[in-house]
């Protein structure tokens, strides 16, 4: 868990798999536009002039453009906002804040970024550990709301950013289920015991509501963020058969007895296993897609579960640290 030292840390998150450098093509002029962003700083979302192919530059990547062929359109560019990172931006001085914000957010004077990633509970990088419903024992949610840090900093934020870009996207992951629900009764690994599976999904339904009543819908949400990893703080493990039996017989019937239009997402982990999602993708008709990190495997991996299962997939989350 991280220490009371909060770090100001955005996670990458290029909600797509598509080309980073290729942000719009008009399709009927032909004609591209391209940003550069180039890893030594120099560049920073530059308007860069498209290089046609055939035409010498020895040091310039050469993007081709079908015209004829499409594929699946890009829902948004954006990052990770957490606890962390909100309660830091929030404690700016106001004029401070509203200038970040429009810069990063705003579509006419700024970045314009177009999705948010946020965690539903902690994640590892909030300051403490909390979920939406933390009473053991709690099966009928009656003490589910919203946490103190997220309704301190978190929340507050997010009705900023929303005045300032009112299209704004919103993609939910967790990190854990409550405690009380897991086999090890731990903020750190452990598995959703499947007595709870009913109730988990009705835990995501009422997040979605709530998030729907304050002026926040959510795009999107995933399963579990990391189903295979059991040593973040917090984290939780999840098996590709435990997740197709959570969507497919709770989640997905859920979503749909309540009109919930909210994308389902799997796996939301590497690169280096796309088995488990290809698995998952196939064996229920409730996810719209996968999403996929970059901590392990390649990222070809990702085009790899496209073509083997005709749904969506994004690119949610990629952490890089400066000091």
């Amino acid at each position: 868990m991280p220490n009371s030292n909060m770090k100001i840390t955005f996670k990458i998150a290029l909600i797509s798999a598509i080309s980073v450098l290729l942000l719009s093509c008009n399709r009927t002029t032909k004609t591209a536009e391209v940003y550069l962003t180039s890893s030594d700083k120099k560049h920073k979302l530059e308007k860069s002039q498209l290089i046609s192919e055939g035409k010498g530059c020895k040091d310039c990547q050469i993007i081709s453009l079908d015209s004829l062929e499409y594929d699946q359109e890009i829902d948004g560019f954006g990052f990770a906002l957490t606890q962390g990172s909100a309660e830091a931006i929030f404690k700016l001085n106001d004029s401070t804040r509203k200038e970040l914000l429009n810069e990063l957010f705003s579509v006419e004077n700024g970045n314009g970024i177009s999705i948010l990633r946020i965690s539903i509970g902690a994640s590892d990088l909030s300051n403490s550990d909390y979920t939406w419903c933390d009473i053991p024992g709690d099966t009928l949610l009656a003490k589910f709301r919203m946490p103190e840090p997220d309704s301190l900093f978190l929340f507050p934020l997010l009705a900023e950013i929303k005045a300032i870009n009112p299209e704004i996207k919103i993609m939910a992951t967790p990190w854990t289920a409550p405690i009380w629900m897991k086999s090890n009764k731990s903020w750190i690994g452990g598995n959703l015991l499947p007595a709870y599976y009913s109730l988990y999904a009705s835990y995501f339904i009422r997040f979605v509501q709530k998030m729907e009543s304050l002026g926040l819908p959510v795009f999107a949400l995933t399963i579990q963020n990391e189903p295979e990893n059991p040593n973040n703080e917090p984290s939780m493990s999840m098996t590709a058969d435990e997740q197709i039996d959570f969507i497919e017989n709770h989640l997905g019937p859920g979503f749909a007895k309540n009109n919930i239009s909210t994308k389902i997402l799997a796996y939301d982990h590497n690169c280096d296993h796309p088995d488990y999602p290809i698995k998952v993708l196939q064996n229920t008709k409730y996810a719209d897609g996968a999403a996929f990190h970059l901590y392990g495997g390649d990222i070809s991996s990702i085009g790899k579960v496209r073509e083997a299962t005709g749904k969506n997939v994004f690119f949610t989350e990629q952490y890089t640290e400066t000091n």
